[in-house]
């Protein structure tokens, strides 16, 4: 009676453990071959992009150089708009207290525009206090 060996298939693959030992071999053979094409392939890439980065270097110095432009433009701009506040705020307050004097008739009024602000002033005044008395009497 001999014995016969029958050989183990892989359920997933349905190959045999001699069939995968075969193809490790020929892959063990093709692998110097094919890492020194990858050597060579990066060799060759990498000197792509250096050349790639080299004529892209003057653009990136323009793009940084007017990225600083931009922001110092920016700086100057809220300066300005500081600045602007603070003129707007003093301009308010030289209006509320030329409004009082006006109103306590200790300044004569001769300009017609100034006439005219003023009587705005007044009537939006008295339509604050009658929204103020409806307010009341909620």
């Amino acid at each position: 009676m001999t014995s016969q060996k029958k050989s183990k298939t892989n359920a997933k693959t349905g190959k045999t453990k001699k069939s995968f030992e075969k193809e490790i071999a020929i892959l063990k053979a093709k692998l110097p071959g094919v890492l020194k094409k990858v050597k060579k392939g990066t060799a060759v890439m990498t000197q792509e992009v250096e050349k790639a980065f080299e004529k892209m270097k003057p653009g990136i110095k323009l793009v940084a150089k007017e990225s600083e432009r931009q922001a110092k433009i920016g700086a100057l701009k809220i300066q300005i708009l500081g600045t602007t506040n603070k003129i707007n705020r003093l301009l308010s307050e030289l209006g509320k207290k030329l409004y009082t004097l006006i109103n306590k008739k200790r300044v004569e009024v001769t300009d017609s525009t100034v006439k005219e602000l003023t009587e705005k002033i007044k009537e939006l005044e008295q339509e604050n206090k009658k929204i103020g008395k409806k307010l009341e009497k909620i």
